[in-house]
């Protein structure tokens, strides 16, 4: 089993090997069913120019319009060394044959080959060791602005699924990024409704509670109201989660990096709700 304390650890990544993975090695996943052709494809990324398109929009995305400083080895690509030893997941407009939105995915197995995974940058994450073996973080989510709607995230979450149950996965690990850009409005919302339902009422598996590095610089308290600010939202992709079942699982870093609240979700696959695991055609 893998030690998410001792080898999965940032520092590990000073000198880490960056040859590339064979294109051949990765998993093919069958791309999303596309009956109606105005759906976006969903699949693995299967050529350089196909994550050279992926890591562009991310740059645009995250650079550009969110103001994050990215230290990046190619100007206009958001590249980290964790790009070498993932699989990533794209979503592609069939009219322009364009990317649109991109995942990517770090089994466990190729983050104990690089030695860290990026969670672990901002949470100590030991608790999650027992899960390694069927475990899969995700992570750099994005979706171009034009493709912003209920039909792109659905096919993206398809295609996270449909990876994992490939892949023999069960659980998948991710950071939910809330802009601090408004002061931390939309972060303290979203801990209202998160954290709050969370800590407050329901609690949380300690088996599995992460902690936070470095964090949210507003005071939270686990006994923080319920209630939804009235000048903070929780943004769509947060909610959507909830709706997958996904669990908060700590409380938020802060990503100086992306100027972010990041909060730390776990999915279990067995614990999709049917109408999903039906509409992903998992059922």
């Amino acid at each position: 089993m893998i030690d998410l304390h001792a080898a999965i650890r940032p520092a590990s990544l000073e000198g880490a090997e960056t040859t590339e993975r064979p294109r051949a090695a990765l998993l093919k996943a069958p791309a999303a069913p596309a009956a109606d052709v105005s759906l976006p494809i969903v699949r693995l990324a299967e050529t350089e120019a196909e994550l050279t398109a992926a890591q562009r929009l991310r740059y645009d995305i995250f650079a550009n319009e969110y103001g994050a400083h990215l230290a990046t080895p190619v100007p206009g690509l958001d590249i980290d060394p964790y790009d070498t030893w993932c699989d990533h997941l794209i979503a592609i407009d069939p009219a322009t044959q364009r990317v649109i939105g991109c995942y990517r995915m770090l089994p466990m197995p190729s983050a104990a080959s690089v030695g860290s995974c990026y969670m672990s940058e901002q949470f100590f994450v030991t608790r999650l060791a027992r899960l390694a073996p069927e475990l899969v973080e995700f992570g750099r989510t994005c979706v171009h602005p034009d493709y912003r709607n209920t039909a792109t995230l659905l096919a993206l979450w398809s295609g996270l699924a449909r990876y994992m149950k490939a892949r023999g996965l069960r659980y998948a690990i991710g950071c939910a990024s809330v802009s601090l850009a408004d002061g931390g409005a939309n972060a303290r919302a979203t801990w209202a409704a998160l954290g709050g339902q969370q800590f407050g009422s329901a609690g949380i598996d300690e088996l599995n509670e992460v902690f936070p590095i470095t964090r949210f610089p507003v005071p939270l308290e686990r006994s923080e109201a319920k209630a939804v600010p009235a000048n903070g939202i929780v943004p769509p992709l947060i909610a959507g989660y909830r709706k997958l079942g996904a669990k908060l699982i700590g409380m938020p870093a802060w990503d100086s990096e992306f100027n972010t609240a990041d909060f730390p979700m776990l999915f279990d696959l067995r614990e999709l709700p049917a109408r999903y695991a039906k509409h992903f055609g998992l059922a």
